[in-house]
């Protein structure tokens, strides 16, 4: 995914770049759970720092955030001094997380790149097998 994106200090820009992100996850989770949230992976640049309403609808809508949960929280943006993560892994509980995390400094891009080693995890019979 690529969810809208805060690119300037604007007050409002940054009001209305969280609003559509907001909007963004919502659809995105709504269209998981009205096809009875099959297993899923979604990875991508969430311009969402780890924190706040948006990054708790990240993690509270069934998914979990997979670098979080591997201990492998480095930051994944760079922007003169700033350094932060916004790029991110979610799994459904069904998927067992094996390994993940950012890819050395490069100079291809202003996000480190992220990665992910998943299992589809067994179900059964009172849900998904446990995480890891």
């Amino acid at each position: 995914v690529h969810l809208s994106a805060t690119w300037n200090m604007n007050p409002l820009h940054i009001k209305q770049s969280g609003e559509n992100r907001s909007r963004e996850l919502a659809a995105l989770f709504h269209a998981w759970h009205a096809r009875n949230a099959p297993p899923m992976v979604v990875g991508g640049d969430f311009n969402q720092i780890p924190m706040g309403n948006n990054y708790y609808l990240m993690t509270h809508s069934g998914m979990t955030d997979v670098l979080k949960e591997l201990g492998r929280t480095d930051n994944t943006f760079k922007s003169g001094l700033l350094r932060t993560r916004i790029d991110y892994w979610l799994t459904s509980p069904e998927w067992k997380l094996i390994d993940g995390g950012t890819v050395v400094e490069s100079s291809a891009s202003d996000h480190r790149p992220i990665w992910l080693e998943a299992a589809g995890g067994a179900m059964t019979a009172t849900g998904p097998a446990t995480r890891r």
